[in-house]
């Protein structure tokens, strides 16, 4: 599960997706397609598939992962399902048989952003802060045309609507390349993806922030 969240991270599609305002606000774009499903498949140290819905302009956001991770000697596998709605993000972990909801606190602000600033010129800028450069090469996957970009852990391949296509990632020695086998524009999935499930109860965890502090402390 820690790779997969290293993997998304780096094919940047956290940057389109998000939280949440006051059930009473407007909800806000916050990427630029209003419903798609992408259907990735992984490659090298990790292997498997993963399959991302999106909806609401990314306000609702699922990612379904069958993996397997290969690395000192061990496989690893995962069979897992998030979940984004407004700021909370719920992962289940089918193997283990347990379920979190962690908050992103950083989302107020995003959201704010979107207000004033187009999702995909916000997200092209967080892009760059990150160090992530256009190549200026193109290419065609999944029936789609997408952008190289080249950074610090590799290459993500944007297209002109911010639909991440592939990733190629190189980290502590190990290199995972996550491509797109199929594109559905105008789908966001079942409506199960986006909610819990009732074998397993859900532990909150807190807020990102609040994690990161704690696991600095050991604890």
């Amino acid at each position: 599960m820690a790779m997969g969240r290293i993997l998304k991270g780096a094919a940047l599609a956290t940057l389109f997706a998000g939280g949440a305002m006051a059930a009473s606000a407007p909800t806000p774009r916050l990427h630029p397609v209003k419903a798609y499903t992408i259907i990735y498949r992984l490659e090298g140290r990790m292997t498997g598939t993963e399959t991302e819905h999106s909806d609401a302009y990314g306000y609702r956001r699922a990612v379904l992962s069958r993996t397997e991770l290969r690395a000192a000697g061990r496989v690893v596998t995962a069979n897992t399902r998030s979940y984004t709605i407004g700021d909370t993000t719920v992962t289940i972990d089918f193997a283990a048989g347990t379920a979190s909801r962690i908050r992103n606190p950083l989302y107020d602000r995003i959201a704010a952003r979107m207000a004033t600033e187009k999702a995909e010129d916000f997200g092209l800028r967080m892009i760059r802060a990150m160090g992530y450069r256009p190549t200026g090469a193109r290419k065609t996957i999944a029936g789609e045309t997408c952008a190289v970009w080249k950074g610090p852990t590799g290459e993500t391949c944007f297209t002109s609507d911010a639909l991440s296509l592939e990733v190629k990632t190189t980290l502590a020695g190990m290199s995972i390349t996550r491509t797109a086998v199929q594109v559905r524009r105008g789908d966001p999935g079942p409506a199960s993806v986006y909610q819990p499930d009732a074998r397993y109860p859900v532990t909150d965890v807190g807020d990102i922030t609040a994690r990161l502090r704690a696991l600095r402390k050991g604890q």
